[in-house]
């Protein structure tokens, strides 16, 4: 009874790829790039992968029933005529009404003739024709299926046999490869895409934009109305250079089971010369403060480097000066508004930059001990400083205190140290050292937990260096720690878990410019077994 399930499953799993859609035939250009393309890893290695990831997250004795039931399907001429060494895939052709599309399903074939026989056995009677085209019909759909074989695949369409005549089929090896293929990836030719569609989907997303710029937000400003209405109206004017300026948009997930990498791929390619080509272009140009401050001892990372569209930047600033107004005007001590208005002054240069480098960072410094940085560029550092000590002055004594001015020197960059009060459940990870804040020219650091002076010192004598756009690293082994207020078991799951490789605990996500805009996600199989040990946690 297995046995049966499995081989109608697969069988029908398959032919779920195109007998959903539905799609008339839609005339494409000779030599174009199909609009959209899913590709799909061959079975037998889809079902590796699917128990290697049981294993990880601790189902195995599942897993292996379902391979091993598999395997018994498995003979030399395939499952019921389906190769599963070979890859399986699907494209079409998008029309102006979306539903004037084409759909070419490819399944990979070991054997015709049993492929044949089988159909018959699901009573899908399949009749040759010219061309070698077969003709079907399908149980509960009005339109007949069309299919036929080449290079060792079965190619079939709905409705109309000419997307599949020998003069637009596409060879499904050189579609299927290896590279583009990875577990699963689709791409999306944006640069395919027909004018009529794209003139039909815009006018509906400004509709959508416009209604949300109606809106009105209770205790929203004038200001905050420009903010918020500048900013959807630039998600606009992005969203349409996508369609008219895109090129390719693509989704990949990876695997390797022999390395136990996961990964996860997003990217985004816009047409060579357009204005988002360069955009893309740009934010892969610039130098990141965060990218020269990871360290081999780092078990968080998180930094981004990006710039503040103008306009955005100009909104924003009107917003912040709003509401230093308001504080000020708030205020009945002279003193402190003087204070506010100082400090304002200072930040505004920053704002008006439009830069955003920023960083923080959690280094293990011993045994369940941890210290944390956290870095800014600013503008006009120096009066900054001088601001900090002009404040220090007019405290009362017992504030005073709590800031010790010129503690230590880093080159021409003062140190303060910072008494801070850490909350009894943080002691026994960050200790009770003080913190320390240095402003140099161009940043401002914070650095605070076990040895943080040392920190602060190390990260003073670094270098920006090029990195991504936005970076975040966990490493879940040396972290384990600080994981225990909501796992208690961590530090022991952890051990246990990457005892044989340490260094396989971190997951990394990516965004990145240049020639192109992508995400990436990274993991170990590892981290899933983590997190399945700390879900077992919660639910006892």
């Amino acid at each position: 009874m297995l046995l049966q399930i499995f081989r109608k499953t697969t069988v029908f799993t398959v032919f779920l790829i195109f007998l959903g859609v539905n799609f008339p035939l839609n005339a494409q250009p000779a030599n174009q790039a199909p609009s959209v393309v899913f590709r799909m890893q061959p079975i037998n290695r889809l079902v590796e992968n699917a128990f290697f990831l049981a294993e990880s997250v601790g189902i195995k004795e599942q897993a292996k029933m379902i391979e091993g039931s598999l395997k018994a399907l498995t003979g030399p001429k395939g499952i019921e005529g389906i190769d599963p060494e070979k890859p399986i895939g699907l494209y079409g052709n998008i029309g102006p009404n979306l539903i004037d599309s084409d759909v070419v399903g490819l399944i990979p074939i070991a054997d015709e003739k049993t492929f044949i026989d089988m159909l018959g056995k699901l009573n899908l009677q399949a009749k040759k024709g010219e061309n070698g085209i077969y003709a079907m019909n399908i149980p509960n759909s009005p339109f007949p299926m069309f299919f036929k074989f080449k290079d060792g695949y079965m190619c079939a369409t709905i409705r109309d046999e000419k997307a599949i005549d020998d003069k637009k089929l596409l060879s499904p090896k050189n579609l299927l490869t290896a590279e583009k293929t990875g577990v699963m990836s689709i791409s999306l030719n944006m640069a395919g895409l027909p004018e009529d569609l794209i003139k039909n989907i815009v006018p509906q997303i400004e509709l959508q934009i416009a209604e949300a710029k109606q809106k009105k937000i209770p205790g929203e400003t004038p200001a905050m109305e420009k903010l918020r209405n500048d900013v959807s109206e630039m998600l606009l004017q992005f969203i349409v250079q996508i369609f008219t300026q895109g090129e390719e948009l693509s989704f990949k997930l990876d695997m390797d089971r022999k390395a136990g990498d996961l990964g996860l791929g997003l990217s985004f390619k816009g047409k060579s010369g357009t204005e988002l080509a360069k955009s893309i272009a740009g934010l892969g140009a610039s130098k990141s403060m965060g990218s020269g401050m990871i360290s081999k001892d780092s078990v968080i990372h998180m930094n981004l480097n990006s710039q503040i569209p103008e306009t955005a930047r100009k909104d924003f600033i009107k917003v912040f000066q709003e509401g230093i107004n308001k504080s000020i005007a708030d205020e009945k001590d002279p003193s402190i508004k003087g204070n506010i208005e100082k400090i304002s002054k200072i930040i505004m240069p920053t704002l008006e930059t439009g830069v955003m480098d920023a960083v923080m960072d959690v280094r293990k410094t011993g045994p369940g001990k941890f210290a944390f940085l956290t870095a800014m560029k600013i503008a006009q550092g120096r009066q900054m400083e001088d601001l900090v000590k002009l404040i220090h002055k007019e405290l009362p004594e017992s504030e005073k205190k709590k800031l010790t001015l010129d503690f230590a020197k880093a080159g021409n960059v003062n140190i303060h140290k910072v008494e801070i009060l850490t909350q009894p459940a943080d002691v026994k990870n960050f200790g009770n050292d003080p913190g320390f804040l240095a402003i140099s020219n161009d940043v401002i650091l914070f650095a605070g937990g076990e040895k943080s002076l040392a920190l602060i010192n190390e990260a003073l004598a670094s270098s920006a260096k090029p990195g991504p756009v936005f970076e975040f690293e966990i490493s879940f082994n040396k972290a384990a720690a600080l994981l225990t207020k909501d796992f208690p078991e961590a530090v022991e799951a952890a051990e246990k878990i990457f005892k044989e490789n340490p260094n396989s605990d971190k997951l990394k996500v990516i965004l990145n410019g240049g020639q192109e805009l992508s995400l990436k996600m990274s993991m170990k199989s590892t981290v899933l077994t983590f997190f399945k040990a700390n879900d077992a946690s919660r639910s006892k």
